[in-house]
C-alpha cells in the first residue's frame, strides 16, 4: 500500500507539473486506470488518454469524435449532471444508457462561469470514491493549465477556434468530418479559402489592447476568423470567388491593413479545411520571406514567393548562384564596380511585365531614369528581353542573387 502511495503521489506531482493538457490526460490515465477526456462546453476534444482502449464507443465518441446535434446541445439530463457538479464543486457520478459504462463528471469552472468538462470513462475498472477525488484534484490542475493554453473555453463560436486550433496542429481529418463538426458548432465559410499571417509593423498599434481590436474588427468579417496562434496573429479568410490581385480585389481589406500598419503572408487558395495545416504553414513562410525581402506589397503571396523557399531548400545542397543565367552575372560584375542599381531596375522592370510606369512607381523612380537603366541593361547583356525563355531564366537568375543578398548572406 505504501508503495501504492508513494506512486500515486510521484504522479500527481508529474500532474501539477505538466506542461500540457495532453500530458495531463496521459499521466490522468497512469494514476486512475481509467481515460479520461478533456474538451470545452461544446464538446471540442482538446485532449483525451492516449492509450490503447479498445473499447467501439470510446473510438467514436472520443477519438474519432463522432458525437450527434443533440449530443453537443445537451439534453436536459446532460443539463442536470453539469449543474450539480458546479453546485457541488465534485465530479457527478453517472451510469446511464447513454454509454455501455459509468463516467465521472466535472465542470470546470472560472470565476463562477463553466469552460469545460473532465469525464473520466470508467471501462478498465470499477470506479470508487478515490476515483472522485482523484478527479477532483486532477481538475484543479487542469484549470490552472488552461489558463496557460491558447484554447478558449465558452461558447461555440470560440469552440470553432479550438476546432480550427487542432486543425492547425496537424490533426488528421476527413473532409467529411470536418464539414460535420462545423456545421454542429453552426460556421459556414465561403468556397476558396486562404491563411494569412499578420504582421503588424506600425508599433503605435502593437498594444495588447489594440491587438485585441485588430483581432475582433477582422473576426466580425463574415466568413472568416481571426485568433493568436503560436504567438501569432492568425486571419482565416474566405470568399466567395478567388482572389488574384489583393489589393485590386480586395480594397477594403486593403484599406484596413494599411490603416493598422499590417503586412500579410498569404497561403495559396484551398477549399476544406482538413488542409489548414498545411497552408498556414505556406502563410508563415510567406510572411517570413516577404519580410526578409523588404518587398513593398501588403500581401506577401505564398504563389508570388514560393521560388524563394525552393532556393532556400536548395541551398542546403548546391550554390543556386550555379544556376543563374551568365548574362545576368555579366550584369552583376558590371553593376558592383559602377554602383549602380541595374540588377534590382531590370528584374522590377521584367516582373512587372516590361511596364515602366510600374517600375517606376516601384521604384520611386522618373520614367526616364528607369528607361536609361534598362537601355543600359540590354547593351551590358546583348538582349532586347523579348524571348520569353530568356526572360524567364533572367527572372529567375535575379531572384536567385536577391536571395543570397537578402537571405542567405
Amino acid at each position: 500500500m505504501e508503495a501504492q502511495s508513494y506512486s500515486q503521489l510521484e504522479l500527481l506531482c508529474r500532474i501539477s507539473n505538466a506542461s500540457s493538457l495532453q500530458e495531463i490526460a496521459d499521466l490522468g490515465f497512469q494514476l486512475l486506470g481509467n481515460p479520461i477526456f478533456i474538451s470545452d462546453m461544446s464538446r471540442t476534444m482538446l485532449a483525451y488518454s492516449d492509450a490503447d482502449i479498445q473499447d467501439e464507443v470510446w473510438q467514436r465518441t472520443v477519438v474519432h469524435g463522432n458525437l450527434e446535434r443533440n449530443a453537443l446541445k445537451q439534453s436536459q439530463e446532460v443539463n442536470k449532471v453539469h449543474t450539480i457538479s458546479m453546485e457541488n464543486r465534485m465530479p457527478v457520478y453517472v451510469d446511464d444508457d447513454e454509454m455501455p459504462y459509468p463516467r465521472l463528471v466535472k465542470v470546470l469552472l472560472e470565476e463562477e462561469h463553466p469552460i469545460g468538462i473532465v469525464v473520466l470513462a470508467g471501462i478498465l475498472k470499477p470506479i470508487t470514491n478515490d476515483h472522485q477525488n482523484l478527479l477532483e484534484l486532477i481538475s484543479s490542475f487542469i484549470a490552472f493549465r488552461t489558463s496557460k493554453e491558447r484554447y478558449l473555453f465558452t461558447d461555440n463560436s470560440r469552440s470553432v477556434n479550438n476546432f480550427l486550433l487542432k486543425l492547425l496542429d496537424g490533426a488528421v481529418m476527413t473532409a467529411e468530418y470536418v464539414k460535420k463538426r462545423l456545421d454542429i458548432l453552426e460556421w459556414r465559410y465561403c468556397r476558396n479559402v486562404y491563411v494569412m499571417m499578420l504582421h503588424v509593423e506600425d508599433e503605435r498599434n502593437t498594444s495588447g489592447k489594440n491587438i485585441e481590436r485588430l483581432i475582433e474588427t477582422l473576426s466580425n468579417i463574415p466568413c472568416c476568423r481571426a485568433f493568436f496562434y503560436n504567438s501569432n496573429i492568425l486571419f482565416i479568410y474566405s470568399s466567395k470567388e478567388p482572389v488574384t490581385d489583393w489589393s485590386r480585389e480586395e480594397m477594403n481589406l486593403d484599406m484596413l491593413f494599411a490603416k493598422w500598419g499590417v503586412k500579410a503572408g498569404v497561403s495559396r487558395c484551398f477549399y476544406g479545411l482538413e488542409q489548414l495545416h498545411e497552408h498556414y504553414l505556406q502563410a508563415k513562410k510567406s510572411i517570413w520571406l516577404g519580410c526578409r525581402l523588404r518587398r513593398y506589397e501588403r500581401f506577401f503571396t505564398y504563389d508570388s514567393l514560393s521560388v524563394f523557399h525552393m532556393l532556400e531548400i536548395l541551398s542546403q545542397q548546391l550554390p543556386p548562384r550555379i544556376f543563374c543565367h551568365k548574362k545576368i552575372l555579366d550584369l552583376e560584375h558590371f553593376d558592383h564596380p559602377e554602383k549602380t542599381p541595374l540588377l534590382i531596375t531590370l528584374q522590377v522592370y521584367l516582373e512587372h511585365t516590361k511596364s515602366l510606369a510600374k517600375t517606376a512607381e516601384i521604384l520611386s523612380l522618373h520614367r526616364n531614369t528607369v528607361l536609361y537603366r534598362i537601355k543600359k541593361c540590354k547593351e551590358i547583356m546583348d538582349s532586347n528581353f523579348e524571348d520569353d525563355n530568356d526572360v524567364f531564366s533572367f527572372i529567375l537568375s535575379l531572384r536567385i542573387l536577391e536571395y543570397e543578398r537578402k537571405i542567405q548572406n
